[in-house]
């Protein structure tokens, strides 16, 4: 938003998809540039192409999807902010809103250009990586409180390490021992019509 923030107090339209997106296929570009260089001296060009596009696709999802929830985020608070007590925007809030949510269409244009279930398995993963990253920061301050000593911390921290790794590499869709979608669903029937 820095970015744009000059343009939108002089009255022009909220362009921070774009903006966003240029600076982030700038690092991307930049990675690939450096990570070709290393990998045609190391001779496993096309190994580095395969997962050059796999994280590519990962980081475009993951923004979109932040993207989007933030501008839901915004425009939640703009309301509470400056909507009417009949729930309604004048004009220039209405302004603002059908912009933002012309900047949530973009967003999900570029979802729309990936598979569902491709989307849903990144998703997946990532939710996994952040519940884990949440877990190594209650093991330290479990430490912190005298709860675990540096030990027994250090061995689930290793642990933690060894499935974040593993959930960042991982591009499974089904994992041994996970139940399958129609098999989540009968349980959950059964389990209801159990009630």
């Amino acid at each position: 938003l820095d970015l744009i923030e000059e343009g939108i107090e002089k009255g022009k339209p909220l362009t921070d998809w774009n903006s966003s997106r240029v600076i982030s296929h700038k690092n991307i570009a930049c990675l690939k540039s450096t990570c070709s260089c290393l990998s045609c001296c190391c001779g496993e060009v096309g190994k580095f192409s395969a997962v050059a596009k796999r994280e590519h696709v990962v980081e475009n999802v993951i923004f979109s999807l932040s993207f989007i929830r933030a501008h839901k985020e915004a425009q939640n608070y703009f309301q509470k902010q400056f909507c009417n007590s009949e729930n309604e925007f004048r004009g220039a809030e209405k302004s603002v809103i059908k912009e933002s949510n012309e900047q949530i269409e973009m967003a999900l244009a570029e979802l729309k250009l990936y598979d569902e279930k491709e989307v849903r398995n990144i998703v997946s993963h990532f939710f996994c990586i952040v519940l884990l990253n949440k877990q190594a920061r209650i093991v330290s301050r479990y430490q912190t409180q005298g709860l675990l000593s540096e030990r027994e911390a250090t061995t689930f921290v290793e642990e933690i390490e060894d499935q974040l790794l593993k959930a960042h590499m991982c591009q499974k869709s089904l994992h041994p021992g996970e139940l399958t979608i129609e098999s989540k669903n009968k349980f959950v029937l059964e389990e209801l019509a159990d009630v």
